[in-house]
């Protein structure tokens, strides 16, 4: 036969985690907790740091495109639009 171990049949204690050690925090996650100064000590409480800071991001691009977006409308109806004091 083969060179491989046997299947065990209880499949409810061996699972994909010990088959592809899934434990391992990714490399950001692990960046956060290791520059926190100590604040970050689980990764969970990483994991929602790192959502919040992607919120925060698409949040602020959407302000700045809305915002820039109303300003170019604006200048351009101007120039089009040329007005003189009477």
């Amino acid at each position: 036969m083969s060179d491989q171990p046997p299947i065990p049949n209880n499949t409810k204690k061996y699972k994909a985690i010990k088959l592809y050690d899934e434990t391992a925090a990714p490399a950001v996650i692990l960046f956060i907790m290791k520059n926190s100064g100590g604040l970050v000590k689980d990764p969970r409480k990483a994991e929602w740091i790192l959502f919040g800071l992607i919120i925060l991001i698409v949040v602020v691009s959407i302000v700045l495109f809305i915002h820039f977006d109303v300003s170019n409308n604006v200048q351009s109806t101007n120039q089009n639009n040329p007005t003189y004091p009477h």
